[in-house]
C-alpha cells in the first residue's frame, strides 16, 4: 500500500476513533477480504490501499450521518428551550384560544365561560357545566358503543366526538368571546344540538328533541 493511501486510511481511522490495535485488526480483516476477491476473480488486480479507504469511507459516512442527526437533535432541543420558542408557543395558544376550530384549541372550563354565562356564582357555573358535559357524555356513549369498537377505541372516540361537538358549538358562539354580554345556557344548548347535527347527522339532538 502506498504512503498516500496509508496516510488517508490512518486519518480516517482517527476520525472513527480507532485505537492502533483496532486499526490493525481492521487492516488485516480488509486485507483478507481484498485477497479473497482477487482469488475469486472478482477483480483482476487490486489496489488494497484504495480498497481499505473505501471500506473506511462507508463507516465515516455512517458516523457523519449519526453526528449530523445528533447535532440536529441538540439544535431542536435548544430551540424548544429558548425564549423565542416560548414566545411562539404563547402566540399560538393566544390565537388558538380565540378560535374553537383551531387545531390547538382546548375545550376547557375557561374556554366555555369566555363565551357562555351559566351563573353569577363560579361554583354554580361549574356545576351547570359539569351537568351539560355529563349529559353530552351519556348521549354520545351509546352512539359510539353501537359501533362495536374495542374498549380503548370507544374511550378515544367518545372523547373525540364530544370534543368536536363542543368545538363546533363554541365556534357558533364565538361572537360572544370575552364580550360584556355572553351567550345564555339555552343558546349554548341549542348550539350543541346544531353541532351534533353538523358533526354526526345520524345522532339525535340532545336538548331539544322536536
Amino acid at each position: 500500500m502506498s504512503q498516500t493511501w496509508a496516510e488517508k486510511s490512518i486519518a480516517k481511522a482517527r476520525r472513527l476513533d480507532l485505537t492502533p490495535e483496532e486499526y490493525e485488526t481492521e487492516f488485516h480483516k480488509y486485507r483478507g477480504r481484498h485477497e479473497s476477491n482477487i482469488l475469486e476473480g472478482k477483480i483482476d488486480k487490486g489496489n488494497f490501499g484504495k480498497y481499505l479507504n473505501v471500506c473506511f469511507d462507508s463507516k465515516v459516512a455512517i458516523l457523519d450521518e449519526q453526528e449530523r442527526k445528533e447535532q440536529e437533535r441538540l439544535r431542536r432541543e435548544a430551540y424548544y428551550l429558548s425564549p423565542a420558542f416560548a414566545q411562539k408557543e404563547a402566540n399560538v395558544q393566544k390565537l388558538a384560544a380565540t378560535n374553537p376550530l383551531h387545531p390547538r384549541f382546548t375545550v376547557s372550563v375557561e374556554a366555555i365561560r369566555d363565551r357562555v354565562h351559566l351563573d353569577e356564582s363560579p361554583v354554580l357555573a361549574v356545576r351547570k357545566l359539569d351537568k351539560i358535559k355529563d349529559q353530552l357524555d351519556c348521549h354520545v356513549r351509546p352512539f359510539i358503543e353501537a359501533k362495536y369498537l374495542n374498549s380503548q377505541d370507544e374511550v378515544d372516540e367518545i372523547g373525540n366526538l364530544k370534543g368536536r361537538i363542543l368545538r363546533h358549538a363554541l365556534a357558533a358562539l364565538n361572537g360572544y368571546y370575552k364580550q360584556p354580554v355572553l351567550a345564555t345556557q339555552e343558546e349554548f344548548e341549542r348550539a350543541i344540538d346544531k353541532a351534533i347535527a353538523k358533526v354526526e347527522p345520524t345522532m339525535k339532538p340532545l336538548f331539544h328533541q322536536t
